[in-house]
């Protein structure tokens, strides 16, 4: 391999050589990042339990009323409902509208919602206000494509219990949902 690299131009050497410490440099770059990321959904995490101490009351088994997933992908509602109804819970609507959220909401009642925050017409944020309002009961858990400390806190501060990045991590949504009754729905054989 050196007999190789003595037979390359030098100039050509120096520019692999400086290829290569960039990409030493970006692979550092993106552990450090990585860390990053871990480090703040620690933080999250945290703001959850958090949350979750606030909530007035837990679902019982006996007054559960299924799911409402709000978002404004299509593939992340039917992914979102796939997963849900496959762990033993009922999905009642999707929206992919605010608008739509807050009329779904109020005519199924539904326990829980998933909200996305960046909805068309009406924001998640104020999707989950106007569902407050209707119920102070109410559990919504926003699932974000962004995690900002200001998106995190304007979320919780509208009055979702909790707050999930997506890609959102099968086992974190199914240990918050269940973390909201007072008994977990028993997951059905598919």
């Amino acid at each position: 391999m050196t007999d190789v690299l003595k037979k390359v131009d030098p100039e050509v050497l120096e520019i692999i050589e400086g290829l290569l410490d960039l990409c030493t440099l970006r692979e550092k770059e993106a552990a450090e990042l990585a860390q990053r990321v871990s480090e703040l959904q620690i933080k999250v995490d945290s703001l959850s339990v958090v949350a979750a101490r606030t909530q007035p009351r837990r679902i019982p088994a006996s007054e559960y009323h299924g799911i409402l997933i709000a978002d404004e992908s299509e593939a992340m509602r039917r992914s979102l409902s796939n997963l849900l109804t496959s762990n033993g819970h009922e999905v009642v609507g999707e929206a992919g509208t605010g608008s739509k959220a807050v009329q779904l909401f109020e005519e199924k009642r539904p326990s829980i919602v998933t909200m996305d925050l960046n909805l068309p017409e009406i924001d998640g944020y104020e999707a989950t206000r106007m569902i407050r309002r209707i119920d102070p009961d109410a559990k919504v858990i926003i699932i974000s494509d962004v995690l900002e400390r200001s998106v995190v806190l304007g979320a919780l501060s509208a009055g979702a219990v909790d707050f999930l990045v997506k890609p959102v991590h099968v086992d974190r949504l199914l240990q918050v949902i269940e973390g909201l009754f007072e008994q977990p729905p028993t997951p059905t054989k598919v």
